[in-house]
């Protein structure tokens, strides 16, 4: 049994990698990226808007759908093993049975502030 899981940790681990460095390169070349004013490569946005009108719309929102879903649960791992790190002090991390119920106020407005931005 545990090879597998290490299997299936490893496949895992690659394609949340993959995933990372793509999400990456779009948003350097959709953000980043801007000559008089205008995006010079619309990559994932792209892709998404031509998958939608064919029969394979489903596809589309897989997409989407796998993204939120991806960002979400990174930034909950992200804050719960570095909590907010101002410098080199963390503030509201999240410590087993030494966590106040302040820490949790703050994770949910630090999550209610990362929906925001994809929305």
């Amino acid at each position: 049994m545990k090879p597998c899981t290490y299997t299936c940790n490893l496949l895992l681990g690659m394609f949340t990698a993959v995933l990372s460095v793509f999400f990456m390169v779009h948003i350097f070349m959709y953000a980043a990226l801007r000559v008089e004013n205008k995006n010079v490569q619309q990559f994932l946005n792209k892709a998404v808007d031509r998958l939608y009108p064919s029969l394979t719309g489903w596809l589309s929102i897989v997409i989407v759908t796998i993204t939120f879903a991806y960002f979400m649960l990174v930034t909950i791992k992200g804050n719960q093993k570095f909590g907010l790190r101002f410098f080199f002090t963390s503030f509201y991390h999240v410590v087993p049975n030494e966590t106040f119920a302040s820490n949790f106020f703050a994770n949910c407005l630090l999550t209610n502030v990362w929906m925001f931005s994809l929305t």
